[in-house]
């Protein structure tokens, strides 16, 4: 099946490959900025705002069906989202993303290691992105708030800090 010119965003159509690291075979309703090949060919795209309770939807199912599943008594969520303002307090009006996948990887896997974690799951979006666009989603599993609350908090520093770089682009 062929995907048409289309006047306006969202779209429905079939994903048949990777979709944000995940896999997925289905059919999705969301809103395309780039990346759209038109084929049932495996693809990626990268997407705008419209998905959250989706994807947060479709993270916490991944992680309730983890087989560990029954030692988990709590998860948290970031979600973290384009400011309009720089910290200096300069005005923004988007950033331009870059994300180190290998480096990501290694960090999930060294923070699941900690005490009391079951799972750790993380998305991180690349490219041009506009203020109150969605820039990344980290859901940690864990026993107890003792365990959970620190390794969120060292997680989104440590994506923040290491594994995502970032230019923002401010209003002359």
């Amino acid at each position: 099946m062929g995907i048409g010119l289309f006047d306006k965003p969202p779209f429905l159509f079939g994903i048949e490959g990777e979709l944000n690291r995940g896999k997925v075979k289905k059919w999705e309703k969301i809103e395309i900025i780039w990346g759209l090949k038109a084929t049932r060919e495996p693809f990626e795209c990268f997407y705008k705002r419209g998905l959250f309770d989706m994807r947060i939807a479709e993270l916490l199912r991944r992680i309730k069906n983890h087989p560990d599943f029954d030692r988990v008594g709590m998860i948290l969520c970031h979600n973290g989202v384009v400011r309009g303002f720089s910290r200096d307090g300069r005005r923004v009006t988007g950033v331009k993303v870059d994300v180190d996948h290998e480096r990501l990887d290694e960090l999930i896997r060294e923070m699941k290691a900690r005490p009391g974690i079951t799972d750790i799951l993380a998305e991180v979006y690349e490219g041009k992105l506009s203020v109150g666009d969605d820039i990344m989603y980290v859901l940690v599993a864990g026993d107890i708030r003792d365990n959970v609350f620190p390794v969120l908090v060292e997680t989104v520093s440590r994506i923040k800090k290491d594994v995502v770089k970032k230019e923002e682009e401010l209003v002359l």
